[in-house]
C-alpha cells in the first residue's frame, strides 16, 4: 500500500499530508475529494500542525485549484489546496471546550463554557 493513499472508513476519509506546498498550505488530489463527495464522507486532514476536519463543501469553499505534473508530463494531476492552520486551531479550541464540558464543573463555570461554545460555533 502506498504511503499517499488515504484511509477510507464508513464516515470519513483520512488523509495524512507530509509535505506542505508552502507554510501550512496543503493540497489534496481531486480523486480523493470526488470519493468524499460521492459517498458523503467527512475529510480528516492530518498534518504536522495537527488535525482538521471538513465536509466536502467546507473544504472546497476555501480551496484553490492547482495542477502538478508528476508521472505523465502530458496530463497534469489536479489538486485542491488550502491553508489548514486556522482550522487546526479552531478544532483544538473546540476540543478543549468539549473536554471541559464533559468534566464536572460548577453551574457558573458550565454557563461560561457554554457561552464560549456558542461563540465558537458562530465563528465557524
Amino acid at each position: 500500500m502506498s504511503q499517499y493513499k488515504p484511509i477510507i472508513t464508513n464516515h470519513s476519509i483520512i488523509v495524512e499530508l507530509h509535505k506542505p506546498i508552502y507554510d501550512s498550505y496543503y493540497g489534496i488530489w481531486d480523486k480523493w475529494l470526488r470519493i468524499a463527495r460521492d459517498h458523503k464522507l467527512n475529510i480528516v486532514v492530518k498534518t504536522k500542525f495537527g488535525t482538521s476536519t471538513y465536509t466536502y463543501s467546507s473544504y472546497m469553499s476555501g480551496a484553490r485549484r492547482m495542477e502538478r505534473y508528476y508521472k505523465n508530463p502530458n496530463e497534469p494531476m489536479i489538486f485542491y489546496g488550502r491553508s489548514v492552520m486556522s482550522d487546526v486551531l479552531k478544532r483544538d479550541k473546540r476540543k478543549k471546550i468539549e473536554k471541559k464540558l464533559q468534566q464536572g464543573y460548577s453551574l457558573k463555570g458550565r454557563e461560561m463554557l457554554l457561552r464560549a461554545w456558542k461563540e465558537l460555533q458562530k465563528s465557524i
